[in-house]
């Protein structure tokens, strides 16, 4: 598993009162979320690992090598990001093209850019054009960009926001399958359902700064954090306390499975 580290790193976009300031982390877990409020950082960490905006200070390294220093084929084949809105990365005539862009700068073969489109559920598509797709099937063809170069770390921003619930579930297992065949995944998300039956690790943010490194069984049992974060706990968590049961639920299938849960999470 590849470790993330970031040491003093500071960003500050031009003419904003609002920064980020991490001054130490290493994410290690396989699958890690990033929550918070809008506004906290979540993004711009994202951006930040990938490369695409360089910290006015600090260090960032992947595996022990400063990501500044990593060659532009080194970095492609090491992270890669999804973005929040996938008209901010598809730019070809045609499907298939929009996918074999990415994997010829490495020069890697068609096949690749086919396989990964046959794993979003896109394979019929081949020759259309991106924007003739509903925006759902956009934000997986964006997913299937980076699942053909298969780096070693997938970024997701808000992954979720544009799929349907078929969509969503086809991505959660890709994405699990990903983190237990020896990738790092990581995921900016507002959708705590999500959050509380696939993390390994939550980051939450505030305020441009870390202000949590833990499990969600850990983070729904702070009150304190969840509200700096503006976090609502999980759905089955909130139907259960109006039953007068104060317990930590990560799912509907731990509230199933209450007694044998008796302090798991004490």
């Amino acid at each position: 598993m590849t470790m993330i580290s970031l040491n003093q790193v500071h960003y500050q976009y031009p003419g904003s009162t609002m920064k980020l300031a991490i001054e130490q982390l290493n994410i290690q877990h396989a699958l890690t979320t990033v929550v918070g409020a809008n506004g906290s950082g979540k993004s711009t960490l994202l951006k930040l690992l990938l490369g695409l905006y360089a910290p006015i200070q600090g260090t960032i390294s992947l595996e022990g090598q400063d990501l500044k220093a990593l060659p532009i084929k080194r970095k492609l084949q090491m992270i890669g990001l999804v973005f929040q809105n996938p008209n901010d990365q598809l730019f070809n005539a045609t499907v298939l093209q929009e996918v074999t862009w990415g994997i010829r700068q490495l020069g890697l073969g068609e096949q690749r850019a086919k396989a990964a489109l046959t794993q979003v559920g896109l394979e019929a598509e081949l020759t259309t054009n991106p924007y003739d797709l509903s925006l759902s099937k956009r934000q997986l063809l964006a997913i299937a960009t980076i699942l053909a170069i298969d780096p070693a770390i997938y970024l997701f921003d808000e992954p979720f926001s544009y799929l349907d619930f078929p969509a969503q579930q086809r991505i959660t297992a890709l994405m699990r399958q990903l983190s237990e065949t020896g990738h790092q995944v990581i995921v900016v998300t507002h959708d705590m359902d999500w959050v509380a039956t696939q993390s390994d690790e939550i980051l939450l943010m505030n305020q441009g700064t870390i202000q949590f490194q833990g499990t969600p069984a850990a983070l729904f049992t702070n009150h304190d954090f969840m509200e700096m974060g503006q976090i609502t706990p999980p759905r089955v968590m909130q139907i259960a306390k109006n039953f007068g049961d104060y317990e930590v639920y990560l799912s509907i299938e731990d509230y199933l499975n209450r007694d044998a849960l008796t302090n798991k999470f004490d």
